[in-house]
């Protein structure tokens, strides 16, 4: 979420200051997390945290980054040749289980059509079908920290 712009300090930081406050000792990475604010840095710490022992595997994460990639398109933040193009390079880069070309071969086509809205909702339908549920996954997390978000959002408002 985070390498994928979907989420920024607006959405995390609210959520560590609330571990902060439910834990007698919150983690250190969640202490640091909590005062940052530009992106690199918080996606380093995460990573950090995430890939230090007790080694956990991650399955899918470049099915989730498409995910995040996708619900950046579908709340209107990235245009469908802007996901489609950042969907392919990132795939292209981790040459994990999904090809890049399936990406490209798309974002070439609608290139071709200027950006026909009817292909567009075909592939946009082909690509809720290959991945629905790193969607969905994401759906879910993106709601947990959206609900921080508006909390925060709102309290800066009162």
């Amino acid at each position: 979420m985070l390498e994928a712009d979907l989420i920024d300090y607006r959405y995390f930081i609210p959520w560590c200051d609330d571990v902060i406050l439910r834990k007698d000792t919150p983690p250190d990475w969640i202490l640091e997390l909590a005062t940052e604010e530009f992106q690199p840095d918080a996606i380093s710490i995460v990573c950090t945290y995430a890939y230090s022992e007790p080694f956990i595997e991650f399955l899918g994460t470049t099915e989730f980054y498409v995910a995040c990639l996708f619900l950046k398109y579908r709340i209107g933040q990235i245009s469908w040749a802007t996901f489609l193009g950042k969907a392919g390079s990132y795939t292209d880069a981790y040459q994990d289980s999904v090809d890049c070309s399936y990406f490209f071969c798309m974002l070439n086509d609608i290139e071709a059509t200027e950006s026909d809205r009817n292909l567009a909702g075909v592939q946009v339908e082909d690509v809720v079908s290959h991945f629905a549920h790193a969607i969905d996954e994401a759906k879910v997390v993106y709601n947990f920290f959206l609900h921080y978000f508006r909390q925060n959002k709102n309290a800066k408002a009162e």
